[in-house]
């Protein structure tokens, strides 16, 4: 019986391990559109800083931080706003492979703890620009 355990409990740690992501894989430009093709984008300058493209405009760096111990991992984007203030964004981030991620973001105070595929025209599927 002890023989059996270890391969079983080798097996469950290690796919628990290589499925972790890292803020790491996240550097780059993502660009995709949601299912209205409303485009949009997505820059991880590095492992803290994110931008944002709206509407055509871009946004300058903002603070970020993620979850990658939950799937899908919550992604908060911490704006700060022209009078000072500081909002954040909710949203959730999950990678469908490592160069697609899926983003939604929520204008509501709570996050739910999966996406909420009810408002699909907040889901966007970004996919990695190549440099």
């Amino acid at each position: 019986m002890k023989k059996c355990i270890f391969p079983i409990l080798f097996v469950m740690f290690s796919t628990a391990v290589f499925a972790q992501h890292s803020r790491k894989e996240l550097i780059g430009k993502w660009q995709g559109s949601d299912n209205k093709n409303k485009n949009g984008t997505l820059i991880f300058n590095d492992k803290t800083k994110v931008a944002m493209v709206v509407n055509g405009k871009e946004s300058p760096f903002f603070d970020f931080t993620i979850d990658f111990a939950k799937t899908p991992a919550p992604l908060d984007i911490i704006v700060k706003r022209p009078d000072g203030r500081l909002v954040t964004l909710k949203s959730l981030l999950q990678f469908i492979d490592k160069n697609t991620i899926k983003w939604q973001i929520f204008e509501i105070d709570e996050r739910p703890v999966n996406f909420n595929e009810a408002l699909k025209e907040s889901i966007l599927i970004l996919k990695r620009v190549k440099n």
